[in-house]
């Protein structure tokens, strides 16, 4: 129990069990992941020749795809409903197995949204 200018504040009990906090590692090594996407994103955008190169490129793409996926899942375990939403939109738009085929030239502007969603992600959640 805290009292501050005479005014008695309880704690509220944590929403968490043991059991989550024990499966879930912080939410930075999360962020960390969707960082790491959103590099992958900005290369795929600007050409950057060693990822554009075919056996990396085909790296990259499953790179990006897998990880917005894992990190649609755990914001989804975290209950951010916005995030899980917009990163799971991302690896879909991204995957190789089955890719959306988009008109001519508008795959730079989906790495550029996919860079942009990332960054926003971890611009917003860190704390």
């Amino acid at each position: 129990m805290g009292c501050r200018l005479g005014v008695r504040v309880r704690q509220m009990p944590s929403t968490t069990t043991p059991l989550q906090t024990a499966i879930l590692p912080p939410v930075r090594v999360l962020l960390g992941l969707v960082g790491v996407a959103g590099l992958i994103f900005v290369a795929r955008a600007m050409r950057f020749e060693p990822v554009m190169a075919e056996p990396l490129s085909v790296v990259a793409g499953w790179g990006a795809c897998g990880l917005c996926l894992v990190s649609s899942v755990w914001f989804g375990k975290l209950s951010a409903a916005a995030w899980c939403g917009l990163l799971a939109a991302t690896a879909v738009v991204v995957n190789p197995i089955a890719p959306l085929s988009p008109p001519a030239g508008s795959q730079h502007w989906i790495d550029i949204a996919g860079a942009v969603i990332c960054g926003a992600c971890v611009i917003r959640n860190w704390e």
